[in-house]
């Protein structure tokens, strides 16, 4: 995605990330304000990297999303995009989801970054640990 196509992604709500109520009945204002107010920084879910494209995460759990140091926090292995999969929303509790963070609050340096970590960190490891599953379902 370029540059000038990452300032028109949108913002993460309660619309975008599927919350809803039990019984159906409409999310109530003051938890989708929090939730607006929270996904401000991200972007709605995506099967697909924000930076290069690349899919994050299949039905076997793989794809390009790497777990980062900080506790619930990865990136893209290929391109080095940041994601948060573990969230704490204020008032409301947990949810478990790979979301981008907003071009908006991105900067091109902590991407550069994270790819020079994962490339001196994990070189080759992530891809060949794919080719083996992928081989292991072909023959299974």
């Amino acid at each position: 995605m370029t540059y000038e196509a990452m300032q028109y992604v949108a913002h993460a709500n309660a619309q975008n990330l599927g919350i809803a109520t039990k019984d159906g009945s409409p999310v109530p204002d003051d938890i989708q304000m929090v939730l607006e107010e929270y996904g401000h920084s991200f972007a709605p879910p995506q099967e697909w990297c924000l930076g290069c494209g690349a899919t994050l995460s299949d039905e076997f759990g793989l794809g390009a999303f790497q777990w980062g140091l900080a506790h619930g926090e990865g990136q893209c292995m290929k391109c080095g995009y940041p994601y948060r999969a573990y969230h704490r929303i204020p008032h409301i509790g947990r949810l478990n989801m790979i979301l981008g963070y907003h071009p908006s609050c991105v900067s091109m340096e902590q991407v550069k970054e994270n790819l020079d970590v994962l490339n001196i960190c994990e070189p080759n490891v992530p891809d060949v640990f794919a080719r083996a599953m992928m081989r292991a379902r072909k023959a299974g």
